[in-house]
C-alpha cells in the first residue's frame, strides 16, 4: 500500500523497514516480550546449575 500511495517518504520508510518484516510480523503473530524471554534464560540457568551439581 506505501508503495501505490506514491508519496516518496512514505515509500522509503517502507524501503527501511522490509529488512525488519519478519521480526515485525512475528511479534505481532507470538507477543513474546523482554519479560518472558528473561524468564526462560532464568529457568534455563537454574536449570544448568542443577544439572551441574
Amino acid at each position: 500500500m506505501a508503495l501505490d500511495s506514491g508519496l516518496k517518504p512514505l515509500i522509503a520508510f517502507a524501503g527501511r523497514l522490509c529488512s525488519y518484516l519478519h521480526g515485525i510480523v512475528a511479534c505481532a503473530r507470538y507477543r513474546f516480550n523482554i519479560r518472558v524471554l528473561n524468564g526462560m534464560n532464568n529457568r534455563n540457568k537454574v536449570f544448568i546449575r542443577m544439572v551441574d551439581s
